[in-house]
């Protein structure tokens, strides 16, 4: 439809609100997810199209740095936060 959704509580609003005739087989399989799913799913890009997610953050450790990789991930654990996930 083109209309922003900015949560996934919206997302489940809008798809419930299209009725059983109004959502593609790709819609309802997304709110039966959403549904199912709902009490662990509460980013919103889960519910974004891949185009429309924004980059993660890449990181390039260096020898010294990845040494010991464990020390290196905890320090990356602040800065991949907000995220949840990074290269």
């Amino acid at each position: 439809t083109g209309k922003r959704l900015r949560s996934i509580f919206e997302v489940q609003q809008h798809l419930k609100e299209l009725g059983e005739s109004g959502r593609t087989a790709e819609e309802t399989l997304w709110l039966d997810t959403l549904v199912r799913n709902s009490a662990h799913c509460t980013h919103w890009a889960a519910a974004a199209p891949p185009d429309d997610l924004p980059s993660c953050p890449v990181f390039r450790p260096t020898a010294e740095e990845f040494a010991e990789p464990g020390k290196y991930l905890q320090e990356l654990l602040p800065k991949i936060a907000e995220w949840g996930i990074c290269k």
